[in-house]
């Protein structure tokens, strides 16, 4: 049996742990959004939006030009985005913030999975998910390299705590 102070103590950590997190995931959601909104469109983003977006939707999927620049799930979301709420800066970049949410999920799930919350390196894990300061620029822009490193720490996560947990489920 573990004693009170102890556990008490693991009680606050894990807390300070949680609330630490949330609070550094939405320092860098706050720095995501404000480059989505206030950075210039770059040439790669433009010709998504303007170029890719006037392609059908089996055309993009089909991907009639095989530039690299036809981020394909990017493309599809952006356009059905654009069909809703017209062409704008903001419109156009909702999916890499979007990615942004899943990514943040994904480390949370992951680092909770590997360290636990009680860990005196939950905070330093989180922080290393999120330093990378052209990581945080792929969720500011309309391309796809946000979102496919979300969906990509998303399954990674999954992969860790099926294999943890021995749950055909994750």
């Amino acid at each position: 049996m573990q004693h009170p102070v102890s556990e008490s103590r693991n009680n606050g950590l894990m807390h300070f742990n949680r609330i630490t997190a949330l609070l550094l995931i939405a320092a860098a959601l706050s720095l995501v959004v404000y480059k989505a909104l206030f950075l210039p469109v770059t040439h790669d983003e433009s010709y998504t939006a303007v170029h890719y977006t006037g392609f059908s939707w089996l055309e993009i999927i089909r991907s009639p030009d095989p530039s690299p620049n036809n981020h394909i799930l990017n493309t599809l979301i952006t356009k059905l985005l654009m069909s809703y709420l017209g062409i704008s800066q903001w419109v156009i970049r909702i999916p890499a913030i979007v990615s942004f949410l899943l990514y943040a999920f994904a480390l949370f799930r992951i680092s909770r999975a590997l360290l636990t919350t009680r860990s005196l390196f939950f905070v330093p894990a989180v922080i290393l998910f999120l330093c990378n300061p052209y990581l945080l620029d792929f969720f500011s822009l309309c391309r796809g390299y946000g979102m496919s490193t979300a969906l990509v720490t998303c399954s990674a996560g999954f992969l860790v705590t099926g294999f943890m947990n021995r749950r055909n489920r994750d």
